[in-house]
């Protein structure tokens, strides 16, 4: 996992609990705010955070008073690998996919939650992909498809919604 970032987003002022649990394989490298970070048994991580959100989009942590405009936490930080690469292949991860990797738990529940994340790899030889090559030129609102992204609720400011994005290099 790499630096997933979380926005809150509710159409009133409310008191949320946000939770991402990482699988057995994984480890918290950085959360901001800094939380404490829970070891399970047998293995895996577990942070949350308790916020206060504002109907601006702003969120303050409960505990400090501290104004946040997202969560932020990291298993590894991918843009300097992302920046390395003069080419660069993208898959988008559908929701329920990487919801196995990394579960995400929000009290209360809100109406949507939007999670986008993409692997990516460094490309060398244009030559050795030719449908990657192909699909450079596709409408690129075919992630939405991908992910599973409900774009007319995602948007939609009377829904209480969340939305994270983040993204992870898988080693050539």
């Amino acid at each position: 996992m790499k630096k997933p970032v979380i926005y809150v987003f509710s159409p009133e002022d409310i008191d949320v609990t946000v939770s991402v649990t990482l699988d057995k394989d994984l480890e918290f490298t950085a959360v901001y705010p800094i939380v404490p970070i829970e070891k399970l048994k047998p293995k895996g991580e577990k942070i949350q955070w308790d916020v206060h959100t504002s109907l601006d989009g702003s969120l303050f942590a409960r505990d400090t008073g501290l104004e946040l405009s997202s969560l932020f936490w990291e298993a590894d930080y991918w843009l300097p690998s992302f920046l390395n690469h003069k080419y660069i292949a993208l898959r988008f991860m559908p929701q329920a996919e990487y919801s196995r990797i990394a579960p995400l738990d929000i009290k209360p529940e809100p109406d949507v939650i939007t999670r986008v994340f993409m692997l990516f790899q460094g490309v060398k030889d244009l030559e050795a992909w030719p449908l990657s090559r192909k699909r450079a030129f596709d409408n690129v609102s075919y992630w939405a498809t991908t992910v599973g992204v409900d774009s007319a609720a995602a948007f939609n400011k009377d829904l209480s919604r969340v939305l994270e994005w983040g993204a992870m290099e898988v080693p050539s």
